[in-house]
Parts: C-alpha cells; structure tokens; sequence
C-alpha cells in the first residue's frame, strides 16, 4: 500500500485524488494515529498522504531528532520539523517498503509541484487579511488554521476546513458540524484587550503568576497521556506481529502473511520513532524560569494606546513579533488566546523597536464564545 501511493504520486496524481483511491470501498485501513482525537471518520486524508510521501522511515532509514516539539508541549506553535543537518541516523536499517531512488523522486516531485509546476496553482492571495494564520479552529480536533473570506456588503470572516479535508461523519463526530465561523471584527476588539491587559496592562503580572503553576502541570499531563498511548500502541502492535508468527508456524502459507507482518513492523517503527522525539523534546524542552518572564513583562512598556491607533500593517507586524495564537473551542464556549514574550522586548520604546521573541513566557485568556459568527441574509 505504501509503495502504491509513491507510485501513483510520481505518475501524476495529487493528494486527495490519491486519498480518494485509497478510500474506494474495499480500500486499505486507514493508519492509526497516536492522537485519538484524529482521523475518527476512518477516512485517508490528503494531509496523511503527503506525510507519508514525505517520511523517510519507507526506505528502512531511522531517524532521531527530526521533530521539534518544544513549541507545540507549551501550547504556543506547531511541531516544526529540523533542518536534515540535525537529524540522526540510526546505524541499523530496516526493511525497505520504497527504494531510496523512488523517495528522493517523490521529494523532487514534491518541491516541483509546490513552487506551481505541478498543474492547477492556486490564484495569489487578493487580500491581505489581518489575522491570516493567527486564527485555529479547535472545535473537537487539532488546532487548525482558519482560512480568511469575504462576502459583499459583509464582515470579513475566517472558517475552518476541517469537514473538507475529514469528511462529514468525523466533523460530527467530534461535534465540529458542516461549518465553522468567526467575525474578524469581533476577534479583533478581544486581541486588543488582551494585549491592553495581560500584555501591557497594570495587572499583567498578576495575571502571570496566577497562571504559571498551571501551565506546567498541563503540559507534562499532555507528555504522559501521549507516552501511554504510544506505549500501549507498541504492545498491541507486538501482540498483532506474535499472532502472525503463530499463525505461520500453524501452517499458513507465508506469503500470505508475510506483507501483514511488514506493514505490522512498519508501524512498530513509526511508533517507536515517535516515542523518541517525545523523549528528546523533554530533554530539548527549555522550561521558563517564572521569575526571569515576571522580569520581561515587568520591563515591557505600555504600548496597548499605541497598538490601537497603528495601522494593519503595523498592527500585523506586533502579532506576528508576540507570535500571537488565537484558538476557538465552540463545544466549550471559549477563545484562547496566547503570546510570546521575550526579553527582546526589554528595551522597546514604540511599535517599530520590537523584534522577534526567542523566549516564551504564555499568557492565555479564556472568554465566552457568544456573537462571533458572520450575519448572512437568507
């Protein structure tokens, strides 16, 4: 099954169309993920066909320390995947589904299609949203970025494509519905009291402390359920593999076991590999010294007048420097809204001194999820 969607990737076809093949009646399962609360439709997506392409695990290769978690466990950025420089290769290889020449193609094939050779481009973006890639749908799934829209005579607004990319039976499932919406004009007047108050305001500091302790307790909860889960998945998988080797020596015609046994062995690897960047993320994590953000935010000058009169492109330009994050959960009512802050912004004496944060000290709001949804006539 592995070596077909390379095969049929390099023969010209696409993501979903690859998905859509594989989620024929009779098709191949669907791979199963450590997090539970993904893929719960049972379908292929067109995001776990281009994961695949691109995991070298397929050419019997191991790698450690491909994934950087550090952001994602504090609850402030996605898992980032490290420069090739840094991964390390481990000195045993394993059974290859897909040759080192096919994988490289794919790569190649990959990186063509995305620079717009590949057929269809999408058309250049026409407007230039103010909270493009700040806004995540976290509605019974993963946070997902929402996309931007706009409709004539109405409010700009942003939507979530989880349905599109799952299916309707998974968005249900997790309570998500056909659509999701929310009003940019109703986020934009909750990020300017956040940054007025846990950012800039006389109180930030309270705010921190008040928030610290938990912080911490929630991410290593998160470390331990998904240690559990990658741990009981790898016993399973055993199990599975010991009952095939029974099966053979009872007298089933190897051949016919044989594949089973690979795909078992296949995700035994994949699970393990997992398991390490876990593990790697915990010793590579830098955990914020409570005392040294008290003393950044304490030094931060009060911008939040100064932040409402800016323009968009200024205005863009301070979210982007807080690596702001702005995730709405409609079956708990609430938005959360996070920020980095860093010593960078020590000295800051107006909108145009701020620079990049290397540093995160989060701050998170939670509110009430009431009257952010566009008005459409009927």
């Amino acid at each position: 099954m592995v070596a077909e969607i390379f095969d049929l990737f390099l023969s010209g076809s696409g993501y979903k169309e690859i998905a859509n093949h594989l989620n024929r009646p009779g098709g191949p399962p669907t791979p199963n993920h450590v997090d539970s609360k993904r893929n719960t439709s049972g379908k292929w997506a067109k995001t776990t066909i281009k994961s695949m392409l691109e995991n070298p695990t397929y050419t019997g290769r191991l790698y450690w320390n491909r994934l950087d978690s550090r952001a994602h466990k504090q609850g402030v950025g996605p898992v980032v995947r490290r420069c090739p420089d840094e991964w390390v290769e481990a000195d045993e290889r394993h059974e290859a589904l897909v040759p080192d020449e096919q994988f490289e193609r794919a790569q190649t094939e990959m990186k063509r299609r995305s620079n717009g050779h590949g057929g269809r481009r999408r058309r250049p973006q026409q407007r230039p949203y103010l909270l493009r890639g700040i806004v995540h749908c976290a509605t019974g799934h993963n946070p997902l970025r929402m996309q931007g829209r706009t409709r004539k005579g109405e409010p700009t607004y942003y939507t979530c494509g989880y349905r599109t990319s799952y299916g309707d039976r998974a968005a249900e499932a997790v309570g998500h519905g056909k659509w999701q919406y929310v009003r940019e004009d109703s986020l934009v007047t909750l990020i300017d009291s956040f940054f007025a108050s846990r950012i800039f305001g006389a109180d930030r500091l309270a705010y921190f402390r008040a928030q610290s302790s938990t912080m911490a307790g929630e991410a290593q909860d998160r470390d331990d359920d998904k240690r559990t889960r990658i741990t009981k998945q790898l016993s399973e998988v055993d199990q599975r593999i010991e009952r095939q080797l029974a099966a053979i020596e009872a007298g089933v015609d190897p051949v016919l076991v044989g594949e089973r046994i690979r795909n078992l062995k296949t995700e035994r690897e994949e699970a393990q590999v997992a398991l390490a960047q876990l593990e790697d993320s915990h010793r590579d994590s830098t955990s914020v010294d409570p005392a040294d953000a008290l003393a950044v935010l304490d030094g931060l000058p009060d911008l939040g007048k100064s932040l409402l009169a800016a323009d968009p492109e200024v205005r863009r330009a301070v979210f982007n420097a807080f690596r702001l994050r702005v995730e709405i959960d409609r079956n708990s009512g609430q938005i959360c809204l996070k920020a980095l802050v860093s010593s960078a912004f020590g000295e800051a004496k107006d909108l145009s001194d701020l620079g990049d944060a290397d540093d995160p000290a989060l701050s998170v709001k939670a509110i009430p999820l009431r009257g952010f949804e566009p008005r459409f006539p009927d």
